[in-house]
């Protein structure tokens, strides 16, 4: 039965590990059965790919092969990867541009995780990415989950067209705008941490959203987020806010992390009363009197603020399951 493989700038060690692999051949040293079929697969297989590379092929040809082989297989960094997985994790810091050109095949992907996996020698942190051009995955419409972390990337074109994206990592990157995710509609889940991003205005029409992570930015204006009235979960740390008055009616809030900011303050906190994991570290808020509404808080932060003297005691009393870290 004749099957099809896409192969791409296929080495004479390439060939011999995709031909072991494809045909399982057995390599028992005692069998010289084995020995002779692997010695004439070899040559056949590399004068058929030598004589398509002369041909000027696109990288496609037909092998016989039985029933239990998948239909089609790429190549990814000397990797066999069967083009019909619904799931990829590729570890950034050991491929290049290169290595990802033939992952514009595999149109089924729905998850696709593209981030560094090997630590730095000796310290807790990753490599980072070596990734900068994500061309190759713009046709891959059927994406439902992408994390791209920690990569060289400031070109996010390719992602305008990924309408069916509900979760969207871009953590760590080098953008500083993001209007080509303004029509990701579908999306529940974004992180656009670590960038350099001072215009959100592109969120606007994201009102599907559940969880938003965008501290370590440079955002100042959140006036946007008024319209994303499901979001259960919103982390702002490390960023330049001053006016959060744009949070009042998010209600369903669960999570808020308003650390490292520039408040003085919070008023507008008092009717989130789902609240349970609330974050003020590090702000110039110094009354805190209207916090005493959220008795659903199980964790306050307040570390790091000038509070006026005697409203933490106070707090305390209003708020008894609530654990409140303070100076």
């Amino acid at each position: 039965m004749s099957k099809e493989y896409l192969v791409d700038n296929l080495s004479i060690k390439d060939i011999i590990e995709f031909t072991d692999e494809m045909l399982k051949v057995e390599r028992d040293k005692k069998s010289e059965k084995n020995k002779v079929n692997l010695l004439k697969i070899i040559p056949a297989a590399a004068a058929f790919v030598f004589v398509i590379g002369l041909m000027n092929f696109t990288g496609v040809f037909s092998i016989i092969s039985s029933d239990k082989i998948p239909d089609s297989y790429i190549i990814v960094n000397g990797k066999l990867i069967d083009i019909n997985e619904t799931h990829l994790e590729l570890d950034s810091s050991q491929i290049t541009n290169a290595d990802i050109e033939p992952l514009k095949y595999m149109v089924n992907l729905q998850s696709l995780w593209i981030i560094s996996k090997t630590l730095t020698p000796g310290e807790d942190y990753y490599l980072p990415g070596n990734i900068s051009d994500i061309g190759p995955i713009v046709g891959l419409k059927n994406l439902t989950e992408l994390d791209l972390t920690g990569n060289q990337i400031s070109d996010i074109s390719a992602l305008a067209g990924l309408t069916n994206l509900k979760k969207l990592y871009l953590l760590d990157l080098d953008i500083s705008q993001i209007n080509d995710i303004s029509l990701l509609t579908g999306l529940t889940n974004l992180s656009l941490a670590g960038n350099k991003i001072d215009d959100i205005s592109a969120l606007a029409g994201l009102t599907n959203l559940e969880r938003l992570n965008l501290r370590d930015t440079q955002v100042n204006d959140i006036s946007v987020l008024t319209r994303l009235t499901n979001l259960i979960y919103l982390d702002l740390f490390n960023d330049q806010i001053s006016d959060i008055s744009a949070l009042a009616g998010l209600t369903n809030l669960t999570f808020l992390n308003l650390g490292n900011n520039k408040i003085n303050e919070i008023s507008s906190l008092s009717g989130l009363t789902n609240l349970t994991n609330l974050a003020l570290t590090n702000n110039q808020i110094s009354d805190i009197n209207k916090l005493k509404e959220l008795k659903n808080l199980k964790s306050l932060d307040l570390r790091l603020n000038p509070i006026i003297n005697g409203q933490i005691e106070k707090l305390r009393e209003a708020l008894p399951i609530t654990q409140i870290l303070s100076d």
